[in-house]
């Protein structure tokens, strides 16, 4: 059999470096776009590349690495997507825990109880479990499926990586962020 008829019997199966750059593009750009939030023009920002890029790219990548690890199939995906909202929402923007000036408007003043926009949280949440999270991981594994089940990342890098940026996320919360929002650690309910 020559090697032509033998490459079209079995495609070749990409490396890693194709899959894992498409993802961080993917989950860095489509939900900023998609929403709105950010014009096509900023994504020329180079900090503002940086930041999008390791609050989605880098964090989805690491989710979608949990969720194979975990075979935890679409829905489970889903609520990997929710928790991911909360480090999003809740860590780097700080709206989960204002009650006005929302991104959202019809959310402002609704549903704030204990210190959280619950119905905010709630409507980002499905957001970002679809759009930062489902969509760039499905659309990447539709275009490279020869490496949908292997895992892209080693558990020490993925750890690493994790680490990184969950200490990202505690200087972000604890930092102003551009609404003047500083996160405070839970205080004690009296």
């Amino acid at each position: 059999m020559n090697s032509t008829a033998l490459s079209e019997q079995h495609p070749p199966i990409p490396g890693k470096a194709l899959p894992v750059a498409t993802l961080l593009a993917l989950a860095t750009v489509l939900p900023e776009l998609f929403s709105g939030s950010t014009p096509l023009i900023s994504f020329l920002n180079p900090g503002l590349l940086l930041l999008l890029f390791l609050g989605y790219g880098l964090a989805i990548l690491l989710l979608r690495e949990l969720a194979l690890r975990c075979r935890s199939g679409l829905l489970g995906l889903f609520f990997l997507g929710l928790a991911y909202s909360v480090f999003n929402e809740g860590l780097l923007a700080k709206t989960l825990i204002v009650e006005k000036n929302l991104p959202v408007g019809l959310y402002d003043h609704y549903g704030y109880w204990l210190g959280i926009s619950f119905p905010w949280a709630a409507g980002i949440g499905a957001w970002h479990a679809c759009a930062s999270g489902i969509f760039p991981i499905l659309l990447t594994h539709h275009f490279f499926p020869g490496a949908r089940e292997e895992s892209w990342l080693n558990s020490k890098l993925a750890l690493i990586l994790g680490l990184l940026l969950m200490f990202l996320a505690c200087v972000a919360f604890l930092g102003i962020s551009e609404n003047g929002v500083k996160g405070t650690p839970a205080m004690p309910l009296r």
